[in-house]
């Protein structure tokens, strides 16, 4: 225990962007003084764009972290052990995904930007003070965000607030307790929340430039990552405020439409146009609904791995690592749409088959034929026309917040807060004027109603609430939680949910639905280590202290 651990120099060689040519020319020697790296506006630039690379580059693990284990996806045939032993809930300290390394990498990133945009003010006369604030404010977004991943998976992680900038940095291998690490972003996040961060390219031709845009943590999803905390921690009036303040932030540029110009699904009174999947497509973003992405592109090359990790055939570059669980595909055939006209069939006509998934397909009975055989499609989908992407081209956008999202967080915060008539609004949307009945829309003197999650993919409604009883609240939190897997499907979101809900004394909604996905011959161990919360979060990898110095005083202590 004498021999101290030193820090991953990766954390420190990979801090600024390949394009800052002066820390790419410079020998190790400039460990030992960071501060010299950071005199212009450029280098604070490049060093925020460094720091999105590093998110980039955890994509992997933010699929894995937050699908793996819960109920809408299963192993592929090219699952390695590491990924199989997460889905039979049996990690061990060697697993690559119980790695957090490049989540900290991110966060020293953050704090190195944090602790020098001042110095650039002093140093660079066009870096205004307001810049700086911006900078600072965007860096402790997303330490915050990587913060928040971080307690999701593990619970109890260390808190770093000062970056590395020396090989002889010490620092003592000590978990804090996650509520004080939730308690420190928060206090962030408050402080910052009004602060923007604009860029010259976000409008061109006076237009809006959306891969700008959303490419970079804003004010909205400074506000999204707050509902999201205030919900993990049962703080329900906390989310509705948050919700309502992101909501409103910016309705121009952010909507979930409304029923006469649905921006998603349907949008005249000709009828529903099929354009749910270009939120995923290349180059087909829709404007009003992603909040913040992390972008790839493929003639850069900038690719990831999401791929690899869902397409069935090889050529596409696909190695059939997940796919979704039979529970999944059932969930989006039991819905029932309403078609132009009034008429209604099963199925999930805009999010399901074809989009969020692809199979064999029966188009008579809305039905996949070998639901065991399917593939996830929302990261291989391109182009306008809804085509798969071509060879290798891996290229696919990982949304970390979207319009979707918001507003079903803000249904759940509403439930949980007693306002359970909004709740279900947001959810299903009033459906009592024109779903279905096109010659609606457009109609003088018809006040549009609320759109609602449900409504945008014409799906029927729970209920109506003018005339049936309302639910209790844990039943239609049960159906906003059921909304979300169907919305945000394979976008990292199922496993917190689950578990968000398990802490709310509710452990048997975790259970009952993993263990639905899984076989009973695997049900009984399952089941048994999803008893103990514990469990819920994964173990520190065995290189975890490799990021911190371990001391070790006169009686062998190690100061853990």
């Amino acid at each position: 225990m004498k021999n101290l651990l030193y820090i991953s120099i990766i954390l420190l060689t990979g801090m600024l962007y390949a394009s800052c040519e002066k820390l790419v020319e410079v020998d190790p020697d400039y460990l030992e003084k960071t501060e010299d790296y950071f005199d212009k506006k450029t280098d604070i630039d490049n060093a925020a764009r460094g720091m999105y690379d590093g998110l980039q580059n955890a994509v992997e693990h933010l699929l894995v972290w937050g699908e793996v284990r819960g109920d809408l996806v299963r192993p592929g045939t090219g699952a390695q052990p590491d990924l199989l032993d997460l889905f039979s809930f049996q990690p061990t300290s060697t697993n690559k995904f119980c790695d957090w390394g490049g989540m900290y990498d991110v966060i020293n990133r953050a704090n190195l930007i944090i602790k020098y945009a001042k110095q650039v003010e002093d140093k660079d006369f066009q870096f205004s003070e307001d810049e700086k604030a911006q900078y600072e404010a965007e860096a402790k977004n997303v330490r915050a965000l990587c913060y928040f991943y971080l307690v999701r998976t593990f619970g109890d992680v260390p808190l770093i607030l000062e970056p590395y900038e020396s090989i002889t940095d010490t620092r003592v291998f000590n978990p804090v307790a996650q509520e004080t690490v939730l308690d420190t972003i928060m206090y962030d996040l408050k402080a910052i929340e009004g602060i923007e961060r604009t860029y010259p390219q976000e409008v061109v031709d006076g237009n809006d430039n959306s891969s700008v845009y959303t490419s970079r943590m804003k004010a909205i999803t400074n506000l999204c990552l707050q509902a999201d905390v205030h919900l993990w921690r049962n703080e329900y009036e906390l989310a509705v405020e948050a919700c309502e303040k992101a909501i409103n932030w910016n309705q121009e540029r952010y909507s979930i439409g409304t029923y006469q110009d649905a921006n998603v699904c349907y949008g005249n009174k000709r009828g529903p146009k099929f354009s749910w999947y270009k939120i995923f497509a290349a180059n087909a973003n829709l404007k009003p609904e992603s909040i913040f992405e992390l972008q790839f592109q493929y003639s850069t090359p900038d690719l990831n791995i999401l791929q690899e990790y869902t397409a069935k055939r090889s050529i596409p570059g696909g190695k059939y690592v997940i796919k979704p669980s039979v529970k999944c595909i059932e969930a989006f055939e039991e819905q029932v749409y309403r078609g132009r006209g009034g008429e209604t069939w099963w199925g999930d006509y805009f999010r399901g088959h074809d989009v969020s998934y692809k199979g064999i397909y029966n188009k008579k009975t809305h039905r996949v034929l070998d639901k065991k055989n399917t593939e996830i499609f929302k990261y291989q989908v391109m182009t306008s026309n809804g085509s798969r992407r071509e060879e290798y081209q891996s290229a696919a956008n990982w949304i970390v917040y979207r319009i979707g999202d918001l507003y079903l967080m803000y249904a759940e915060a509403l439930n949980r807060a007693g306002r359970i008539k909004e709740a279900l609004l947001i959810l299903d949307g009033d459906q009592s004027v024109g779903l279905g009945a096109w010659s609606d829309f457009n109609v003088p003197g018809v006040e549009d109603p609320p759109m609602g999650i449900r409504k945008r993919v014409l799906l029927e409604r729970h209920l109506n609430p003018e005339s049936d009883p309302l639910p209790d609240m844990l039943t239609l939190e049960d159906w906003i939680l059921e909304e979300r897997a169907l919305e945000l499907a394979f976008e990292g979101k199922r496993w917190f949910d689950l578990v968000r809900v398990a802490r709310r004394g509710r452990p048997e909604v975790l259970v009952d639905n993993v263990l639905a996905a899984n076989s009973a011959e695997d049900a009984v161990s399952i089941g048994a280590s999803l008893a103990e919360p514990a469990n819920w979060f994964l173990p520190y990898h065995q290189d975890a202290k490799k990021y911190f110095t371990v001391k070790v005083d006169e009686a062998g202590n190690t100061g853990e």
